[in-house]
């Protein structure tokens, strides 16, 4: 009952979160000038008389006192109706889950990148502490990490785009998520709404050819957002269990240096870098607005950027909510992984 107990706990306190998080939100957006959730009602062109105008602000309870047009909202949001998005043309949760496999996709991209070059880079940095190996690790990750992002990704467009393709080498995608042509004449049938798990699982190896492609470059900017945390926390983490005495021991019985670092050390020091990986992989499905904008990726943060433009409130304010229950429900599954990780850990 100790797991049962603790994971009731954590979902009790999702309902908080998100109370506390849809509170915030609808009121900031609800109070700015010149912000009306009736507009995302209304066709763009077509007129409508005064006394329908009274008559939809009236059915939709906008003409109540604030804090009654929340608890309408509330109460909306349990029923399954996060309102209308005027960008979208379509229900608001049902804009956010056909575009949350895009999103998801290139966020698990990035934090699987990230940390395939950062824990290898922190176990050599902590193994070569001090040394040119070390301060080679930190410059890189620390450089890596301070170059804005839309920089970064309209860079990695012009070189591996543009310029390769002025030199007539192989090129990587600039935009979207698969070619126009191999979706027209080599198209999947959606299971996951994942093109690259979609198109292995029903063998078709051109579409997934060209999906990892076009995921390379929005990918890869994505994951210089925690790349330089990854480094530095298995660096640290690294060098305190190096220092502990059951790896002493280990020296002084002759096992070689690989065997101490990949059978004792690194499962004790991967704890950390399992946190960071899961937050970040949490703050990357609400963060990727950037990159999905510049690369014009069809996921959650391309929408979310089309709402701010367009005034769309009701998809603002269903998108944070959207993101805020990833948070938690990703942080609670990096919890009770420790337990897989590290078997000191009990719940």
């Amino acid at each position: 009952m100790g797991l049962l107990s603790y994971v009731a706990r954590r979902l009790a306190l999702l309902g908080l979160v998100l109370l506390g998080v849809s509170m915030v939100v609808f009121f900031v957006l609800r109070g700015m000038p010149g912000v009306d959730p009736l507009a995302a009602y209304i066709a763009p062109g077509l007129p409508m008389s005064a006394d329908a105008l009274a008559s939809l602000r009236r059915q939709l309870h906008l003409d109540e006192p604030l804090p009654l047009q929340y608890v309408y909202y509330v109460a909306n949001l349990l029923k399954g109706d996060w309102g209308y998005s005027r960008t979208a043309a379509q229900p608001v949760l049902d804009a956010l889950l056909a575009r949350l496999p895009a999103t998801v996709e290139l966020a698990v991209a990035a934090v699987l990148l990230s940390t395939a070059l950062g824990i290898p880079a922190g176990i050599v940095a902590a193994l070569r502490k001090d040394r040119a190996a070390d301060v080679a690790v930190r410059v890189v990750s620390i450089t890596g990490i301070s170059f804005p992002v839309f920089w970064l990704g309209i860079i990695l467009q012009l070189v591996f785009f543009y310029y390769m393709g002025q030199l007539g080498l192989p090129t990587l995608p600039s935009r979207g998520r698969i070619g126009d042509t191999i979706a027209l004449i080599d198209p999947i049938t959606p299971m996951t709404g994942l093109y690259l798990v979609d198109s292995l699982l029903t063998g078709k190896l051109a579409f997934f050819g060209s999906a990892l492609r076009h995921l390379v470059l929005p990918s890869f900017a994505l994951s210089l957002i925690s790349l330089a945390a990854v480094v530095r926390i298995m660096r640290a983490s690294m060098l305190e269990v190096l220092r502990q005495d059951y790896i002493l021991l280990a020296r002084s019985k002759g096992l070689p240096t690989r065997t101490i670092v990949m059978r004792h050390a690194l499962r004790n020091a991967i704890t950390p870098v399992l946190t960071t990986a899961g937050t970040t992989l949490g703050i990357l499905l609400g963060g990727a607005v950037v990159v999905e904008t510049v690369f014009s990726w069809p996921g959650m943060g391309n929408l979310a950027a089309q709402g701010i433009l367009n005034n769309d409130s009701i998809l603002v304010v269903g998108f944070t909510l959207f993101v805020a229950t990833m948070m938690v429900v990703v942080n609670l599954v990096v919890d009770l992984l420790y337990a897989v990780v590290d078997p000191r850990v009990r719940y």
